[in-house]
């Protein structure tokens, strides 16, 4: 009996000391994670929220201004007669389908076509703010541009997609 009682106690205080070398919780041994202390959130780096050295400071170079850029780019690429911004260059596209479905209605040159404005927008739904009476489009945020064009001295505002949608929006 009394051996019985010295593998118990033997046995008990094995089960206590085991429970106590292991890292986690209730649900069983974890891994250990390096910089992490057991039960608590890793400790700060100390680069975050501090203020970076001078030496540390990107510095723009004169030749990495967008103002630099602008003037690298052919004017051809940067800008349409008459804006006084530069086309994004991922709009280029959209804006030139924009152009041409204006140039034939109105029956006019490409080159006569002034782009006013070129904004990246997401329109609520695919009818990309123009929504057709009758017609049914699909709920889902698209993104596009809104682009404003100028002809005969009137300005015609077409919203597109990312893609080759591009539609005159006559409000």
């Amino acid at each position: 009996m009394k051996e019985l009682m010295v593998l118990v106690a033997f046995l008990a205080l094995i089960w206590v000391t085991s429970g106590c070398a292991t890292t986690g919780g209730p649900t069983g041994p974890q891994e250990a994670t390096p910089g992490v202390p057991p039960g608590g959130s890793p400790a700060p780096r100390a680069t975050e929220g501090a203020i970076p050295k001078a030496s540390e400071t990107p510095i723009a170079r004169a030749s990495e201004t967008p103002a630099a850029k602008a003037a690298e780019t052919p004017a051809s690429k940067a800008t349409d007669q008459g804006t006084s911004k530069p086309i994004p260059q991922e709009a280029e596209p959209q804006v030139a389908h924009a152009k041409q479905d204006l140039a034939q209605r109105l029956g006019v040159s490409v080159d006569s076509i002034t782009v006013r404005e070129v904004e990246e927008v997401e329109w609520r739904d695919s009818s990309l703010g123009c929504p057709e009476p009758g017609k049914a489009y699909l709920q889902v945020i698209t993104p596009g541009y809104k682009i404003i064009l100028e002809a005969q001295g009137k300005s015609y505002e077409y919203h597109t997609d990312r893609g080759k949608n591009v539609v005159l929006c006559q409000r």
